[in-house]
């Protein structure tokens, strides 16, 4: 019985995986090009929902998102392969995968913090253990919420650091240098 039980969430698991690297390729597609060179897509969103919403397997989803964007299946934006990642936006692609486990880390932190919190239910409950326990839930929903947001931003704090360090050494590594507050205007400012 636990065997079958193990199997069933692992295809969750897995099922869970799949669904959200296939929200991260098809985000990828809906892009607003910019003078800059860095398109504005919803990417960022799809990585910022896949490691709230799964923590570690958000890392898991990314790393298989770059997996089939390296082995040239069209995922990345502009329906984009292995070819993108050497492009002035790779570093954002590669910076996903450090954001995704920021984003996790600082979310299961969060997770570990509220199961501190839990106390156990007497049997009897009166009404105001109820007021008490809906008013609890209501403040352990807003402060998930609020982790999930700083969360969210520090790891957009980090993809934009990976993006921006790319950014700014492809174009040496091409001989048209950049500035610094030219790459953070192509690369940050916009978003």
């Amino acid at each position: 019985m636990q065997k079958k039980q193990s199997t069933k969430s692992g295809a969750k698991r897995i099922a869970r995986i799949a669904l959200f690297t296939a929200l991260t390729a098809a985000c990828a597609q809906i892009s607003i090009p910019l003078p800059g060179g860095v398109p504005i897509t919803l990417q960022t969103l799809a990585v910022m929902l896949a490691a709230a919403i799964l923590r570690w397997d958000g890392v898991f989803v990314l790393a298989a998102y770059l997996f089939l964007g390296l082995v040239g299946v069209p995922v990345f934006s502009n329906f984009g392969s292995t070819a993108n990642l050497f492009s002035p936006t790779g570093g954002f692609l590669v910076g996903f995968l450090p954001m995704a486990a920021v984003i996790a880390a600082i979310s299961k932190f969060s997770d570990l913090h509220a199961a501190e919190q839990e106390q156990p239910l007497a049997e009897e409950e009166t009404e105001a253990d109820e007021k008490r326990e809906k008013e609890r839930k209501r403040r352990e929903q807003l402060r998930i919420f609020i982790v999930t947001c700083i969360a969210s931003f520090v790891g957009t704090v980090v993809c934009y650091a990976f993006g921006t360090a790319w950014f700014i050494g492809l174009n040496a590594f091409r001989g048209t240098e950049k500035t610094v507050a030219y790459a953070l205007s192509a690369c940050v400012v916009p978003f």
